[in-house]
Formats: C-alpha cells, sequence, structure tokens
C-alpha cells in the first residue's frame, strides 16, 4: 500500500518561483527614489528666463555699439561700455538664480529699472542724441520679459507680479551704470508671504548637472566679452591717453639721457632732475597701477564668485545622488523584504491548499474502495444467498410429497 508523500515533484518545484513571483504582482518590483524632480512649469520658466536673459545682453550689445560707431563723443563711447558691462553682470546673476520662479521676477524687475533709468532717472541725458536707441531697446526688453511673465505658471498670480516689480523698480532706481542693485529677495518674500518662496527640490541629479552646465557655459560666454570691454574702457580713459602714456615714456627716456649726462657733469644737478622726474612720473604711474589693479580685482572676484557657483552646485548634485542612492538601497531592501513575505505567504497557501486536495482526494478514495468491496464482496454474496433460498424452496414439495 502505497502512502501520500508530501515531496512536490520535481517539475513542480522548478516552476514554483516564477509562478509565486507573477503572482505576487509587478507592483512589488516598483522602486521609490524619493526625490522629487523640479515641476515641469518651472523647469519650463528658467529656460525662458535664462534664454531671456542672454536676448538681454544680445539687444544691449547691439545697441551700445550702434551708439558707440555713430559718436565722437569719448563720454558717450565710454557710458556704452559701461552700460553692456552694467547689463551682462546684473542679468547673470538674476537670471542664474537657484529658484527659477525668483529668477524670472528678478529679472524682469531688472528690465523695468534699465527702462526706467534710461527714461526718467538718473541715465535719462547719458547717451545725448541717442538717448532713443537706448529707450527703445529697453522699451523692446520690458515688453518681451513682461509676456514672458505673464505667461509663467509658477508665478501664480501674473497680473500681481507685474505690479509688483513696476513698484519695486520705481521705489528701487539704478543710480548708475554699475546697475548694483536694492536685493529683491526681502520684499519677493513679504509680497508671498501666502506661498513658500523658495522651491522645494533643486531636481533631480539630471537636472542639477544640466543648470550646472548652463551655468558654466553662460559664464563662459560672458567673462571674455567683459574682459575686452574693461580692457576698452580703461583704454578709453582720457585721463589714460594711449599718446600720453607714448609721450611720456619719451619724456621718460630723454630726461633719464639727460640726467646721465648731467651726472657725470654735477652729482648735485642730476639730484634735482631725479626729484623733478619723479614728481611728474610717479603719480601718472600710480594712477595707472591702481586702475589695473581695480581691474585684477574685478576679474579675481568673478572668477572666485564662478569657483564658488561650480563648488556649490556640485556638492548638490553629489548631495542629490547620495540621497538618490540611499533611498534606492532602502526601497529594495522594502521590496526584498515584500517579495519575500509574499512568496512565503503563497507557498504556505499552496502547500496548504495541495494537503486539504490530498486529504479531499484520499476521503473519495477510501470511499470508493469500500462501495468496490461491498460490491465486489456482497454481489456474489448475495448470488449465492437467494441461490441457495432458491434451491430449498424447490425442495420442500418434493420432500412433502
Amino acid at each position: 500500500m502505497c502512502g501520500f508523500s508530501t515531496r512536490l515533484p520535481r517539475r513542480l518545484r522548478l516552476a514554483l518561483p516564477p509562478t509565486l513571483l507573477l503572482a505576487a504582482g509587478c507592483s512589488l518590483i516598483k522602486v521609490d527614489t524619493h526625490v522629487t524632480p523640479l515641476p515641469k512649469n518651472e523647469v519650463q520658466a528658467r529656460l525662458l528666463t535664462r534664454e531671456f536673459a542672454t536676448g538681454m545682453i544680445d539687444e544691449v550689445v547691439r545697441a551700445a555699439d550702434a551708439i558707440a560707431a555713430d559718436t565722437a563723443d569719448v563720454q558717450v563711447k565710454r557710458a556704452a561700455i559701461r552700460w553692456k558691462l552694467g547689463t551682462s553682470e546684473a542679468a547673470r546673476r538674476a537670471a542664474l538664480r537657484t529658484d527659477p520662479t525668483l529668477s524670472l521676477a528678478d529679472t524682469w524687475a531688472l528690465a523695468c529699472q534699465m527702462d526706467q533709468y534710461f527714461r526718467t532717472g538718473e541715465g535719462r541725458t547719458l547717451f545725448g542724441e541717442h538717448q532713443s536707441t537706448v529707450t527703445d531697446a529697453t522699451g523692446k526688453l520690458v515688453g518681451q520679459i513682461t509676456t514672458i511673465g505673464l505667461a509663467a505658471r509658477p508665478l501664480g498670480d501674473p497680473r500681481g507680479v507685474e505690479r509688483f516689480v513696476t513698484e519695486y523698480a520705481t521705489k528701487y532706481p539704478l543710480a548708475d551704470l554699475d546697475f548694483q542693485r536694492e536685493p529683491l529677495y526681502p520684499h519677493w518674500s513679504e509680497f508671498r508671504s501666502d506661498v513658500d518662496t523658495v522651491t522645494s527640490t533643486v531636481g533631480t541629479p539630471a537636472e542639477v548637472m544640466a543648470d550646472a552646465a548652463e551655468r558654466v557655459t553662460l559664464y563662459g560666454n560672458q567673462l571674455s566679452d567683459e574682459l575686452r570691454w574693461r580692457l576698452e574702457l580703461l583704454a578709453s580713459d582720457p585721463r589714460y591717453d594711449p599718446e600720453e602714456v607714448r609721450a611720456l615714456a619719451e619724456q621718460l627716456a630723454a630726461e633719464l639721457k639727460r640726467i646721465a649726462a648731467v651726472a657725470e657733469q654735477s652729482p648735485e644737478l642730476a639730484r634735482e632732475s631725479i626729484q623733478s622726474l619723479r614728481e611728474t612720473v610717479v603719480p601718472v604711474v600710480a594712477q595707472l597701477d591702481e586702475r589695473w589693479q581695480a581691474t585684477l580685482d574685478t576679474f579675481t572676484s568673478e572668477r572666485k564668485a564662478i569657483a564658488a557657483e561650480l563648488t556649490s552646485q556640485r556638492e548638490a548634485v553629489a548631495a542629490e545622488v547620495t540621497s538618490q542612492r540611499e533611498a534606492i538601497t532602502a526601497a529594495l531592501k522594502e521590496e526584498r523584504a515584500a517579495v519575500l513575505a509574499e512568496t512565503g505567504r503563497i507557498a504556505n497557501e499552496v502547500t496548504e491548499r495541495a494537503f486539504a486536495r490530498a486529504r479531499v482526494v484520499l476521503r473519495e478514495l477510501m470511499v470508493g474502495a469500500s462501495v468496490v468491496a461491498l460490491i465486489v464482496l456482497g454481489v456474489p454474496f448475495g448470488f449465492g444467498f437467494l441461490a441457495g433460498r432458491g434451491f430449498r424452496r424447490s425442495r420442500a414439495p418434493t420432500e412433502r410429497a
């Protein structure tokens, strides 16, 4: 007699794991990294803002170069160079803010400030007969950024933001072509007190790296132009006319030759000549050195700003990558535990069902065997009983006779 075995057949055991995984469902393999990407409308606002800032600089450069080419006034030429420099630096600072919404508002406010500065502010007479060229360019830029701002969803109430930037530009006008501005963020925080004024995420590592690449590209495109403009500004300074510097060098050479000749005849006269030369040359050289040092200090500060920006972006990328790796590891552990628990549950359920079915089958087999045994043993017995009874009945009349 064969007993019932609880060991599953080999084919069934091989097919069980894939079957259990399929039965568990695809949802068990879902991994949540807990990293929030930037909303699409904020990404779009950032791209539009930076594209406008680049176009803003290009528009100012075209207008300034046209003015410089059409005038012989040195002061107007210098104002055109300073306008390009101020716009390039201010637009870059505004457009490269981390928060896309604040970046858009700051760039919008800069365009309004610049337009008001040249129309009604301190810069309304800087370019003389060419002032209309300047205001045409600034008015065009205000129209472009206003169109972008009114269509931007992250701002919530674009008309309210338009009033805010206009009032800000009126209350805090630009003082000169250096474009030193009142910080916008405190006023923006007060204006947006009902909402979070800083984005809650810097985006995924891919978005952070793309942002860093855009920043480096923008810095690289502008710094070379700014260096050239600063050198042009230095060269156009009336205090440092190249012809005067050349004449000063020739005068210095002649004086040195004369001093050498006098020194051979009279040392006392040589000392007087040297003193006279010092009084003439040293102040000019000191002014040149001061101006050049100011230029070098500006480039040094720009280089430090770029290095700090790159360091900040690198740290942000590293932090996001670490966060994602930890989140993925934790999620995989959770999912693995869930898969194992689900697998154990399904295995237990399959085993219990198998045993229950085996008991049902065994019970049916026992009942069937009993019925068969009853038939096999009972039918011959019944036939024999009936035959014997009939045989006795047939003999009873014969015995009576």
